[in-house]
């Protein structure tokens, strides 16, 4: 089992914390690194022995404790850095230059860049005026249309989104999934015909008839042949 130093209840509240960096999100040339390093890491909170964790992942207990000392650092919001301190060449810092993407710079970028919003919205449900690509993924979202559009507005490299590890890639994941529960109909668009009808054919989105506003003013039949009386 883990060592006895931590308590591994206590680890796993904590580690719920930290935020969950996307492999696509980390330079490729340190990916391979930084799983191991994770892998090892939750293993250990997960109570695996330090033999089983050695044989899988290379490593042994005397450098899981140091990853999981940086790990529990936290900057000066109090955050814990988490998985991002695992990423190699990557050093603690009391700012959010380094570590997590801060949700609160990501809608500070937005005010600040307001065309920004309409492009990210464009590209992500296929508006012809900003993409030719009907089902754009996230990465693409991410690499060709947001970093190069900071780019177009004269962001600098010193700047958010570059300034950080993920470079703005978990917030814009988030950012896109509250777009999608906003905006069902649009959503429904980039899955399938299906699911648009779907869409359609529920109380979700514009109503195009009159509310009905005393008892028995509307009346719906529907296309079936029957006898029938009424007033």
């Amino acid at each position: 089992m883990a060592s006895k130093k931590y308590n591994i209840t206590e680890l796993k509240k904590i580690r719920s914390q930290w935020v969950d960096i996307p492999v696509e999100a980390i330079p490729e040339e340190k990916r391979a690194v930084f799983e191991k390093r994770k892998k090892a890491v939750n293993m250990y909170i997960d109570g695996a022995k330090c033999t089983d964790i050695y044989d899988i992942t290379g490593i042994d207990h005397t450098q899981i404790s140091r990853l999981l000392e940086k790990c529990l650092k936290t900057n000066e919001y109090g955050e814990f850095y988490g998985y991002s301190l695992l990423i190699p060449r990557i050093r603690h810092a009391n700012d959010n230059n380094v570590g997590l993407t801060s949700n609160g710079l990501f809608s500070k970028l937005l005010l600040e860049y307001p065309s920004l919003q309409e492009y990210i919205k464009g590209c992500w449900f296929g508006n012809k005026k900003f993409t030719s690509e009907h089902h754009m993924n996230l990465t693409t979202l991410h690499s060709n249309c947001f970093l190069k559009e900071c780019e177009r507005l004269g962001i600098q490299d010193y700047e958010y989104p570059f300034n950080t590890v993920s470079q703005g890639y978990i917030s814009l994941r988030k950012y896109i999934k509250s777009l999608e529960a906003c905006d069902a109909s649009n959503r429904a668009k980039r899955s399938s015909k299906d699911d648009k009808q779907k869409i359609l054919s529920t109380g979700i989105g514009d109503r195009y008839t009159k509310a009905a506003i005393a008892p028995y003013s509307e009346v719906q039949v529907d296309g079936h042949k029957i006898d029938l009386l009424y007033i």
